[in-house]
């Protein structure tokens, strides 16, 4: 049966001809590589896990046009209207609907310092921004809820 995952393995594993003693398998195909480690590199480069953000701000306060960067699928705690949450101040943290509906969305200008600051290592997301939370996002969350 065939993996559905891109996955790592060992070129004897595949059958064919490769010029490299590690294989990386990926939706877009096959690559050989002579490491396990660089294998793994291209792995990480086509990782197909986008992850769903919208970048809030807050309307007003002590606070007012800080930018939080809220993942709508991740549970934040053990509720269901609760999410993970990232800013440059609090780092990671979670937050929920009722905080949520006090903020606007952030213009592109006022998040990007925040979104590049995710989006390299150590942290490394692959982003797809919305401007608003949609029913899915709750369903992914609750379901991840549920599975832990």
């Amino acid at each position: 049966m065939a993996k559905k995952r891109p996955y790592v393995c060992q070129s004897h594993e595949i059958p064919g001809r490769w010029n490299g003693g590690w294989l990386c398998v990926t939706k877009r195909g096959i690559t050989a590589h002579r490491t396990r480690d660089a294998a793994y590199s291209q792995l990480d480069r086509e990782s197909e896990t986008i992850t769903p953000v919208l970048f809030r701000a807050d309307k007003s306060g002590a606070f007012a046009g800080q930018v939080t960067a809220v993942f709508p699928c991740e549970p934040g705690a053990n509720h269901e209207f609760s999410m993970a949450c990232y800013s440059h101040v609090g780092q990671h943290s979670a937050c929920d609907l009722g905080w949520y509906q006090t903020t606007r969305a952030a213009t592109p200008d006022e998040y990007a310092d925040l979104k590049r600051e995710l989006e390299i290592t150590p942290y490394s997301y692959r982003l797809k921004v919305y401007r608003r939370i949609r029913h899915e996002f709750h369903q992914t969350r609750v379901a991840e809820l549920r599975r832990a």
